[in-house]
């Protein structure tokens, strides 16, 4: 994998890299910020629109189902 730098890596090209590790569909899921305020990471910004500092913010992987919306943790970035 090339070397790439995070912080201008678009919530686009994380949704990818994130689907592939998991085997989800990228239409499946969206990221969003683990902060009290938590903030929906659109495809088109990258991360370092939204304030994300490596090791210390952490993202959250939402999957939406038709029954339910779960979270699932995400420590992609802590």
């Amino acid at each position: 994998m090339d070397n790439i730098e995070v912080l201008k890596t678009t919530v686009g090209e994380l949704r990818t890299i994130v689907a592939r590790l998991v085997g989800l569909p990228v239409g499946v899921f969206r990221l969003t910020t683990a902060e009290n305020n938590e903030q929906e990471l659109f495809d088109l910004h990258t991360l370092d629109k939204y304030d994300i500092e490596i090791g210390q913010t952490s993202i959250n992987l939402r999957t939406t189902s038709w029954s339910s919306d779960r979270i699932h943790d995400g420590a992609m970035m802590s």
